[in-house]
Parts: structure tokens; C-alpha cells; sequence
């Protein structure tokens, strides 16, 4: 009960440090970024089903496995602990550039190798080419990450959201002009790496003024560090593998035509879902490092996380899998009878959605390797799939990862963040109970009609907010916070 009040009252106090300066500030400008970023990817995965084939996307998804991990752990090992590390010397400022880009390259030859035993097991036509572009965006990643990593060390929330429009914007224009001139799954990739590419080199622009490098790359600066980070590596690839279980499993037990249609959706909704997630947890990551040795605030910052995360995502999952027709609407005809793919993605992002900030956690306080365990237990139990009928792999699925997700908060969080029945019921069972009885309400009130198609999904989210202002002021407020801050701040100028 004392963690509940506390909670409610850091949400509605106006002259909260972490509410009108670091958080608040920083999620407005990652929010700026990242649901612009949401939008221009929804609309260019939509339109790229006029002009791509279910094989397409297909390779897009298998290239998109391996070199998502490659780049997860670029990101991680060192560049986690330039975040976490209270005093950084010279030496290892320039160390960490040297090392960035000589794991650039090894990461780009090591998955160039991995290549022939992926097309063992996906022998899909056009893989090799699309492999080979993807991996480059490893290598644009081993120039530009130590300036990214540096900006969000210092807490320039507005020099990384500048970056991230810029890379989307150019990006996605590159995307669709190949796609338009017949590039077919090479248009997607290249938009990635352009995207990459023009975001590096602004975030480039921006913190070469407030980091020098000096000397050369020496091994001896940053050994310790290296030896420190496997188990950040080691961590990111067992998690990756498990979030990416579904891709892996559904291309080889049901075929390239159904994880095709499968990418589609899960960039649509699970992406859109993952950038909001995302973008709290790049605000809320440094602020749980300092706060490692205080239980009681990481707990509170933990919470707060989530709770945001919640309010926006469960529109995005609940309203999903209620109304697949008013989305699927906007797709060619030949898209507009997978309704239940659609649902069955809309369950699936739940899970992501309540397990993404658990790893952010673990993380800052130093604890990666029970995260990393965890999964690899989940992980070696997917092996039962070699056994089960093709009719029951997707219920299994979703019964797998509801079991996880539970397992994680009733006994692999309760020692770090004092989680509780309690807190579960009204973090995260309360809101979601709310956003399915709004959401059935719609239903229940505006029949199933081409007329009533984008009407209902409006009125589900004006009842969302009605309900959510009514029964979780708290969130409400928080909200509220924001949008004030935001006027003052504007007023002050």
C-alpha cells in the first residue's frame, strides 16, 4: 500500500524532479521521434503490399533476425557500460570508438559466414542478396554508435530525436522510390540503411562537439570492460533468439507465404508497439543506473515505466484484435482475409509489451545474467514444437509466452522491485481489464458494417481515455504533466 501512494503522489506532484525535468523532457522529445518514426512505418509497410510479394517480406524477416541480434550487441557490452560508468577516462573514450568499429566488421564477416547454414534451413530464393545488404547496417553502426551512446550518456534526448527524424524521413523516401522502380525486398533494405546512415552522421554532427577521442585504439584500455560485457552479449543473444522464436519457427513449420503476411503484421503493430516501448526505456535506463543502490526509487521508476507504456500500448493491442477490419481495410484485397493472423499478432504484442522493460532493469543494475537464464530456459523448451501438430502451433505459442510472462512478475522480480499481487492488479491487470471492457462495449453498441468501420475504432478510443481518466487518474495525470511542462517550457522562451 506505502508503494501505491507513493506512486500516485510522485505522478501528481507538480514540483517532481523526476516528473518536469529529466523524464518528462526526455520523453517528449524520444516520443517525437520514435511515433513519427511509428507512423511513417505503418504507412510504408502498407504501402509496400502493393508493390512487394508475401516472398518479399519473407527474406526481409529471416535477414532481419540475425542482424537485429549483431546489432543488439553492438549496442550493448561496452556501450552499456559507457552509460553505467560514473567516471570515464580519455583512454576509454577512444578505446570504445576504436572497438566499435573493429566489431563492426567482425560482426559483418561473422554473419556473411552464418549464411550458408541459414539457407540450409530457409532455402528462399533471393536471400543471399538481401542478406548481404542488410549486414552492412552493422558496419554503419560501428562509426556512429559511440556518438549516439555519448548523447544519451549526457541526457540530449532533443540531438537524438533530431537524428532519428532526419534517418526516417530520408530513409523512408529512399524505401519507396526503389520500391515503386520493382526493387522488391532490396527497396526495404536499402531504406533501412539509409535511414542508419543519415541518422549516424547527424547524431555525428551534434556530439563531436562535446566528445574528443585521443590516442589510439589500445585492447589493454577497455579488457576489463570487454570481459565485464560478456555477459551483456551473452544476454542479447539468448533474448533476441527468443523474441525472434516466432519468425525462426513459423518459417520452417509453416512456410515463407505465412510468415510473409506474418512480418507485415507484426511490423505494423508489434513495431508500433516496440517504439513506444522503446522510447521510454531510453529515458528511463540512465535514470535507473544512478538509482541501482535505492530499491525503493527503482522500484517507483520501474512502475512509472511500465504504467506509460501500458496506457499507450493497450489501444494499439486491444483495439487490434477487436477491429482487424478497420486496418486491414487500408491493405489490397488479397490482405483483407487474414483477420485471424491479424488477432493472433494483437495477443502477441501483449507480451512484449509487459516483458520489454523487464531486461532495461536488469540491466542497470547490474543483474543481466538472471534475465539472460530466464530466457534460456524459455528458449530450450520450444524445442516441444518438433512434436506438435501444425493445427495447435499457434495456441501453443501464445500459452507458452503467457506462462513466461507470468512466471517473470510473480517470482523473478519480486526480490528486485517488491512485486506484488497488488501491484500486478493495478499496473498492469486493471488497465487491461479496462481496455477490453471499452472495447467490447463498441461492439456491443455499433454493429459490424462497412459504415461503422473507422467509426468504431474513434469511439473505442474516446472511451478508452473516459475510463482510463475515470479509474486511473494517476496515469491521467502524468499525462497531464507532460502537456503542462510542455506549455511552461514554451512560455519561458
Amino acid at each position: 500500500m506505502t508503494l501505491c501512494k507513493g506512486y500516485v503522489c510522485i505522478f501528481i506532484a507538480q514540483k517532481s524532479i523526476f516528473i518536469k525535468d529529466i523524464f518528462t523532457q526526455g520523453l517528449r522529445w524520444t516520443f517525437l521521434a520514435n511515433i513519427f518514426g511509428a507512423g511513417l512505418n505503418l504507412v510504408k509497410f502498407i504501402l509496400l503490399t502493393q508493390f512487394l510479394s508475401t516472398q518479399d517480406f519473407a527474406l526481409v524477416a529471416i535477414s532481419s533476425v540475425f542482424v537485429g541480434i549483431a546489432s543488439m550487441l553492438q549496442e550493448s557490452g561496452i556501450n552499456t557500460l559507457l552509460i553505467q560508468k560514473k567516471i570515464i577516462s580519455k583512454e576509454f573514450l577512444s578505446a570504445s570508438l576504436g572497438w566499435n568499429l573493429i566489431f563492426g566488421f567482425l560482426l559483418f564477416f561473422l554473419l556473411l559466414m552464418l549464411f550458408l547454414p541459414a539457407h540450409l534451413i530457409y532455402p528462399f530464393e533471393g536471400l543471399w542478396l538481401v542478406w548481404c545488404f542488410h549486414s552492412t547496417v552493422l558496419l554503419i553502426n560501428g562509426l556512429f554508435i559511440p556518438y549516439k551512446v555519448w548523447s544519451q550518456r549526457e541526457l540530449k534526448f532533443d540531438q537524438l530525436a533530431i537524428s532519428d527524424l532526419i534517418g526516417v524521413g530520408l530513409g523512408f523516401i529512399v524505401c519507396m522510390i526503389l520500391a515503386v522502380n520493382e526493387f522488391g525486398a532490396i527497396a526495404l533494405v536499402l531504406g533501412w540503411i539509409a535511414q542508419y546512415f543519415f541518422a549516424g552522421f547527424s547524431i555525428l554532427l551534434f556530439a563531436k562537439s562535446s566528445i574528443s577521442w585521443v590516442g589510439i585504439f589500445r585492447f589493454q584500455h577497455i579488457k576489463a570492460e570487454l570481459i565485464q560485457s560478456l555477459d551483456f552479449w551473452s544476454e542479447r543473444i539468448i533474448s533476441n533468439l527468443v523474441g525472434a522464436i516466432d519468425v525462426l519457427l513459423f518459417g520452417t513449420l509453416l512456410g515463407a507465404d505465412f510468415l510473409g503476411i506474418y512480418e507485415v503484421f507484426k511490423r505494423i503493430i508489434l513495431r508500433l508497439i516496440n517504439i513506444i516501448s522503446i522510447s521510454v526505456e531510453k529515458v528511463v535506463f540512465p535514470l535507473m543506473c544512478q538509482a541501482q543502490s535505492a530499491p525503493n526509487k527503482l522500484g517507483q521508476y520501474y512502475w512509472q515505466a511500465l504504467s506509460i507504456v501500458l496506457f499507450l500500448t493497450l489501444p494499439i493491442s486491444i483495439g487490434s484484435y477487436f477491429f482487424p477490419e478497420t486496418i486491414l481495410s487500408i491493405f489490397g484485397t488479397e490482405w483483407q482475409d487474414q483477420e485471424q493472423s491479424f488477432q493472433f499478432i494483437a495477443i502477441f504484442s501483449l507480451f512484449h509489451v509487459l516483458l520489454n522493460p523487464v531486461d532495461v532493469l536488469y540491466a542497470a543494475i547490474g543483474k543481466i545474467s538472471i534475465w539472460r537464464n530466464l530466457n534460456m530456459v524459455f528458449l530450450g523448451v520450444f524445442f516441444i514444437y518438433l512434436f506438435i501438430p501444425d493445427d495447435y502451433i499457434l495456441s501453443t505459442f501464445l500459452l507458452m509466452w503467457f506462462l513466461f510472462t507470468a512466471y517473470t512478475y510473480l517470482f523473478a522480480l519480486r526480490q528486485i522491485i517488491a512485486c506484488s499481487l497488488l501491484a500486478i492488479g493495478q499496473y498492469i491487470l486493471s488497465p487491461l481489464l479496462i481496455s477490453i471492457l471499452v472495447a467490447t462495449l463498441v461492439k456491443q453498441l455499433l454493429p459490424a458494417s462497412e459504415n461503422f468501420v473507422f467509426l468504431s475504432l474513434f469511439l473505442f478510443g474516446i472511451l478508452y481515455l473516459v475510463f482510463m481518466l475515470v479509474f486511473h487518474s494517476s496515469i491521467m495525470n502524468m499525462v497531464k504533466n507532460l502537456v503542462i511542462f510542455g506549455e511552461q517550457e514554451n512560455g519561458e522562451k
